[in-house]
């Protein structure tokens, strides 16, 4: 994400005359700050301190509270994971500026030198325009909002190590357990067959699975198969408390298309709908809308595809 944000971070700097500068924080970073110190940015703060070792938000807080109290930016772009959003507020705290979140459309107005940035509220049905009239401003941006910034040629910034004392967090790490993650996150799939309430059994998951299979694409969800049901992991739910994914090819079964999920796949491409029932809402944010039922609709898509694809290998 980072080299996402600075490609944003670039222009917006060319706009205001001012420089760009990358914060690493933690512990054996380097090829990081190399990396970032190559795709524009005017300098690259490197900080390594044994606080940062652990996913905790604290130390992080503290030590771009402290940088930025020291340095002055204008503006602070922080990557919008749930851990980056946590760190964001945090360090708003500590410098006493608001933090614009979840920004995926930002300009600058150069008069007055402020970030005014789009952002999805009321669960996505509208977009906000906000400004915040306090310095630093600080946004969290969503990962694949903006492009990301392309190595410059002949040009190289500046790498400067710097300590920063850090207060030992009041929280600890007792273990850390990795999560078992199968196929391609959602995130950076393109091509996703989702399942919604229409889908009856757990078991009939395979349906949509086998379609999934024959596109070379992912198996996600609405939120009452994930958070409800339980039938598939959190991390197949497509959703507002989601995954935001922009597939090239997004496949609505059985899904009536609440607020809460289309705001997780509105970055879609192409969007097709299955649902029986014509008044589905899911039907005005489609491409392509097919009215019936997905038992017999998705078997036969699955079938017309496993021909297209056996086709263009003999041929």
């Amino acid at each position: 994400m980072t080299l996402e944000l600075l490609g944003k971070g670039r222009e917006l700097a060319d706009s205001l005359g001012a420089s760009l500068c990358a914060l690493v924080l933690g512990a054996g970073l380097e090829p990081e700050a190399n990396t970032f110190a190559s795709h524009g940015a005017d300098k690259v703060f490197l900080v390594e301190n044994q606080a940062l070792r652990n996913t905790l938000p604290e130390p992080f807080a503290e030590a771009i509270g402290k940088l930025a109290s020291q340095h002055g930016p204008e503006i602070l772009l922080i990557g919008g994971t749930r851990r980056g959003r946590d760190i964001a507020a945090r360090a708003a705290a500590r410098l006493e500026t608001g933090v614009i979140t979840d920004c995926v459309a930002m300009v600058l107005d150069e008069e007055k030198r402020s970030l005014v940035a789009d952002r999805p509220s009321y669960g996505g049905i509208l977009v906000s325009t906000e400004v915040c009239t306090t310095r630093p401003q600080i946004a969290t941006v969503p990962p694949r909002a903006f492009e990301r910034a392309s190595p410059r040629q002949g040009q190289r910034g500046e790498i400067v190590r710097i300590d920063v004392e850090l207060t030992p967090p009041k929280t600890r790490v007792v273990q850390v357990t990795p999560k078992e993650v199968k196929g391609v996150g959602l995130e950076d799939a393109s091509v996703i067959v989702s399942a919604g309430r229409g889908v009856a059994k757990k078991e009939d998951l395979r349906i949509l699975q086998e379609l999934a299979n024959v596109l070379g694409g992912e198996l996600g969800c609405s939120s009452p198969l994930a958070e409800d049901l339980k039938w598939l992991p959190l991390e197949r739910l497509v959703g507002l408390t989601g995954r935001k994914v922009k597939p090239k090819l997004y496949v609505a079964c059985g899904i009536s298309g609440q607020v809460q999920h289309i705001t997780g796949m509105r970055g879609a491409r192409t969007v097709v709908a299955i649902n029986s029932d014509p008044e589905a809402p899911i039907f005005q944010q489609s491409d392509y809308c097919v009215k019936g039922d997905l038992y017999e609709i998705v078997p036969l898509l699955t079938e017309a595809f496993r021909k297209i694809r056996q086709g263009s290998v003999t041929s």
